[in-house]
């Protein structure tokens, strides 16, 4: 049996170790750089999960940053229907999550009563794993 994958150390459970004695003899390949470096969109949130359109709604992203330097000017951008409607630049220390928060007031006719769903993004500035550079 071979194990392929870019062994991430967050992808292995800490308490998994009991599991893999189970197997019969396995080998692990590893096809990751040996200093990788990536910074992703790790969650999009909407304060207290409702937003409407008589207030503004705070949506805050959470970046992480994992590499053995720091990456700096990252830009984090919150787009409401397609487009963009704010943006802040951010400097992201190794390991490090940074929560970033946008203050955005819905304008959506909608009838009283009947929800409206509006789809929300936040987007980063592409690293070299473009696929996670956005939410």
């Amino acid at each position: 049996m071979i194990l392929i994958g870019d062994q991430q150390a967050s992808n292995w459970r800490t308490d998994s170790a009991e599991a893999w004695k189970a197997l019969p003899e396995l080998q692990v390949v590893s096809i990751t750089e040996d200093a990788a470096e990536n910074t992703w969109v790790e969650d999009l949130v909407v304060q207290d999960a409702i937003a409407d359109v008589e207030s503004e709604t705070v949506l805050t992203a959470v970046v992480r940053h994992e590499g053995d330097g720091p990456r700096t000017g990252v830009q984090v951008s919150l787009s409401v229907d397609d487009v963009v409607v704010g943006t802040k630049t951010v400097d992201l220390q190794p390991e490090q999550s940074l929560p970033v928060s946008f203050t955005y007031k819905f304008d959506v006719q909608v009838e009283p009563g009947k929800p409206a769903f509006v789809p929300c993004s936040v987007s980063l500035t592409a690293d070299r794993l473009p696929l996670d550079d956005h939410r």
